[in-house]
């Protein structure tokens, strides 16, 4: 907030008191000082508050303040908010439209990466010359797909569509003749990695953050994924390193050949584990692991 002096004389110091009506604002800091205020200057007034992540959704609420000076000048001011539309683990996407008098030429759809429709509007649902503004709490940092569309090709003579995420524009357009596909994350970061976020699919892409649904139709066999594991050295008499690449695993555990379990071994973020064979005795063994998607694969190390 802004306290101008805007009169004949200069201000002393003084205080500000903040309050809310809201009971999931909470203002870190209720009474705040600022310093003299000059004629024809201005003091920057920074309050500290938060918003309680289960506060309600969409609902107004104000924040109110009284500043007093010590030589008696006071004023108040009031604005108002509305908490998020969307809950902390969601991202809020609004799609804003506006009409020609040709509305009924006009369509659109949007999608999610597996190619399930979140919503559409169809051929003739528009009036003309209207604004129409839609939201959407949507996954948080996931892939979509906006299609519009104009059944005579022309696009549309007005403002047209525009796409709005964290208070940014990061699409528009009006003039694209039959019609044009647009393809979004729903956070407030459009430079993410794409890709294949699956391990089990050969395009999979390690960097990727955002599955873009271009997995591929086919999975990796247990012949790929066994070759993917390295354990190293074999045979070995200390100690043996298990390289899982980005596989996703669920256990893994150390078997007699016979299939008694001597040991399970802890399973860590990183993609290479540890393991101290020390203790073992000289002979043949094998590594079990089973994956989260529930393949289980075997293999054989020698212990010295």
């Amino acid at each position: 907030f802004v306290l101008d002096n805007i009169g004949h004389a200069n201000s002393e110091s003084g205080t500000v008191s903040i309050s809310t009506d809201f009971d999931a604002l909470v203002i870190n800091q209720n009474n705040l000082s600022f310093s003299s205020i000059e004629v024809n200057s201005q003091v920057l007034v920074t309050v500290p508050v938060s918003l309680d992540a289960d506060a309600p959704l969409g609902e107004m609420y104000t924040i109110s303040l009284m500043a007093i000076s010590d030589d008696g000048f006071v004023t108040n001011f009031t604005t108002t908010f509305t908490s998020p539309s969307c809950s902390a683990e969601s991202s809020e996407v609004q799609i804003n439209l506006v009409t020609d008098y040709y509305a009924n030429e006009t369509s659109w759809l949007l999608s999610n990466s597996n190619g399930d429709i979140i919503n559409q509007v169809g051929l003739g649902d528009l009036d003309s010359e209207q604004t129409y503004v839609d939201f959407f709490c949507m996954d948080m940092n996931a892939y979509y797909t906006f299609e519009i569309e104009d059944d005579y090709g022309d696009g549309i003579f007005s403002e047209g569509y525009s796409i709005v995420i964290c208070g940014e524009t990061i699409a528009s357009g009006a003039i694209f003749g039959n019609g044009e596909i647009v393809n979004f994350i729903s956070g407030c970061d459009q430079t993410l990695e794409l890709g294949c976020t699956d391990p089990l699919y050969l395009n999979y892409n390690m960097d990727a953050v955002v599955d873009d649904g271009s997995c591929e139709s086919f999975i990796i066999g247990l012949k790929e994924l066994k070759n993917s594991i390295q354990i190293y050295p074999n045979p070995a008499s200390s100690k043996i390193n298990i390289e899982l690449a980005s596989l996703e695993v669920k256990s893994i555990t150390l078997l007699q050949m016979e299939g008694k379990q001597i040991l399970e071994i802890p399973v860590s973020s990183d993609t290479r584990t540890e393991v101290n064979i020390t203790d073992l005795d000289a002979g043949f063994y094998l590594i079990k692991i089973k994956l989260q998607s529930g393949e289980i694969i075997s293999k054989s190390i020698v212990v010295m």
